[in-house]
């Protein structure tokens, strides 16, 4: 008759994900569901037993373990991992080909002359961009035209002038990456 391993024994594999968030404890049979899953990234790292232990890549811990899974326990919740907003996006270079400054100056400077939008264009951000061109050309321009038959359309050109240059200043001042992921380059 064979003793099985007391909860807190068996129950000593830690994993810690390429963000440096730490999860666990799980045992044998819950890290091999995980990895069979896709839900360790190979980036990530795991630690057998205690605090001291040194932390290991999951490849070469997952092919140190020799046991595999005899039954099946109720895991628990599995270890969280936030995927980037959209991973095939990301690009590992991580550096725009669009500056910081000229984003800038074409958030702001098209602006003065009332066309709006292409700071966003050019970055990648393509809906966005054409909704402000848009905006700009039928609401700005448009109403400016038809002002000269209906006076008070001039009104609705100003406010979306305000409301659009404000949209760009906080955009230049708070967007630091394009479309893709990548930082805007210096």
């Amino acid at each position: 008759m064979t003793e099985e391993p007391s909860d807190a024994a068996s129950r000593d594999w830690w994993y810690r994900s390429p963000n440096g968030e730490i999860f666990g404890p799980y045992d044998d049979v819950e890290l091999e569901r995980y990895a069979g899953e896709g839900r360790l990234e190979s980036a990530g790292a795991l630690r057998h037993g205690p605090e001291s232990s040194p932390w290991e890549s999951v490849d070469v811990a997952l092919g140190a373990q020799r046991s595999p899974p005899t039954s099946e326990v109720n895991p628990g919740p599995p270890p969280r991992i936030n995927p980037p907003l959209n991973p095939s996006a990301v690009d590992a270079s991580g550096v725009s080909s669009v500056s910081r400054v000229a984003f800038i100056l074409l958030a702001l400077l098209p602006g003065l002359v009332s066309i709006f939008g292409i700071h966003n264009i050019v970055a990648g951000y393509t809906g966005k961009g054409v909704t402000q061109l848009v905006m700009s050309l039928v609401l700005i321009w448009g109403m400016g035209c038809v002002s000269s038959v209906i006076p008070p359309s001039i009104c609705l050109s100003g406010v979306t002038w305000i409301g659009l240059l404000i949209w760009s200043i906080v955009e230049a001042s708070t967007v630091t990456i394009d479309a893709k992921g990548k930082r805007f380059s210096s």
